[in-house]
């Protein structure tokens, strides 16, 4: 599956008395066949400013998808990793379905 963020989401992220960051984010991917997805990922964050050393951030997306070529999204289990780039200016998120 390919295709663009589409402008108008959300990103929340909160900070944990225990340096722990969630992160709750909602968004519509537009696939490049025309179909749109909404996607709502949650996930941690752990180290990174504070703890340079230790990284750890993993997401649970889910998908919102109509029927037809990507109803199947809406069936699996799904984690991902989150990569900011090294200037900070975009992310990479990597999803895997859990078979």
């Amino acid at each position: 599956m390919a295709g663009d963020v589409l402008p108008g989401g959300a990103d929340w992220q909160l900070r944990r008395p225990d340096g722990v960051l969630e992160i709750d984010a909602l968004y519509s991917v537009k696939t490049e066949d025309g179909d749109n997805i909404i996607v709502h990922n949650r996930g941690i964050s752990v180290g990174g400013v504070d703890r340079a050393d230790i990284r750890y951030v993993r997401t649970a997306p889910r998908f919102h998808a109509p029927a037809g070529k990507y109803d199947w999204l809406n069936q699996r289990i799904f984690v991902g990793t989150i990569t900011p780039a090294s200037d900070g200016s975009s992310v990479t998120i990597r999803v895997f379905v859990i078979r």
